[in-house]
């Protein structure tokens, strides 16, 4: 199941990084709605895979503990950045963040 998880990652992050540096406009776009719907049809694909291979989930505490964590180093990466240019995009990725780490942290 690793494989199959690390096969699709690898895909998505390859397009993503295609959709950022897309040399036109209309090509840009498209490749970020076909990230969108891959990216969706994917997630389905995989807990598919997961439920039809009773494959066992993390732990509830340690699962919320590793999204949290990587939410903090999330803010904290984001927050070094040069902000003048994009302020408001880190402003909202810091916030997005924020809210999932209280989120998560309620019982």
């Amino acid at each position: 199941m690793e494989k199959i998880v690390k096969y699709y990652l690898d895909v998505l992050a390859r397009l993503k990084t295609l959709h950022w540096f897309a040399p036109t406009y209309t090509t840009h776009v498209r490749i970020g709605k076909l990230y969108d719907e891959l990216s969706e049809e994917i997630d389905g694909l995989i807990e598919s895979l997961m439920g039809s291979r009773k494959t066992p989930k993390a732990a509830p505490p340690r699962l919320k503990k590793n999204v949290i964590g990587l939410l903090e180093d999330l803010i904290l990466y984001t927050e070094s950045l040069d902000r003048a240019a994009s302020r408001a995009s880190v402003d909202n990725i810091s916030f997005i963040a924020s809210k999932y780490i209280y989120l998560l942290s309620m019982r």
